[in-house]
């Protein structure tokens, strides 16, 4: 574990980073936002996910990152903050430290996966708890959007290079 024991959202997106980056032609891209400005639903204000992985077949999965007990509820109690993001992806997972997901498990809302935080052995390690299912109905991101996420894509790895082995 980390010596302090205190999980970050940076700590839990690097896992997500690593997990998902390796596979071939993979976006991972941290912070994406969705809602009005990009032509995307009616009343709802701007929307940002903590973590987008897009693979080479268009398929999407949206991470929130949640490191506090009161930040997931605020969350889960209040769907409209996910459901933009929720319309326009395939998955949609919550990803917690391992101390919380017997917590947070049985509140997901219907359709949500969990995933759960670890660091052990010096790895980080993300395990699925629960499946999210997938959108049968997800509509397209618009064309701002994926400008977006390409974009991040490359400035996170750009970040990245040198301050960690990648």
């Amino acid at each position: 574990m980390k010596e302090n024991n205190k999980v970050t959202e940076l700590d839990i997106f690097k896992a997500i980073y690593f997990k998902y980056n390796t596979k071939a032609f993979n976006a991972v891209c941290p912070h994406v936002s969705i809602g009005t400005m990009w032509g995307v639903g009616k009343d709802e204000s701007v929307r940002r996910i903590d973590a987008l992985v897009m693979e080479k077949t268009g398929k999407t999965t949206c991470f929130e990152i949640k490191v506090s007990k009161q930040d997931f509820l605020n969350d889960v109690n209040n769907p409209d903050k996910q459901k933009l993001w929720r319309e326009h992806s395939d998955f949609f997972y919550y990803v917690v430290p391992i101390d919380m997901v017997e917590y947070c498990k049985d509140k997901l809302p219907k359709g949500f996966g969990l995933m759960s935080y670890s660091f052990e052995y010096a790895w980080p390690d993300l395990w699925v708890v629960k499946r999210s299912t997938r959108n049968k109905e997800k509509k397209p991101l618009p064309d701002q959007v994926m400008y977006r996420v390409l974009k991040q894509a490359g400035n996170y790895y750009s970040q990245l290079k040198g301050k960690i082995e990648i």
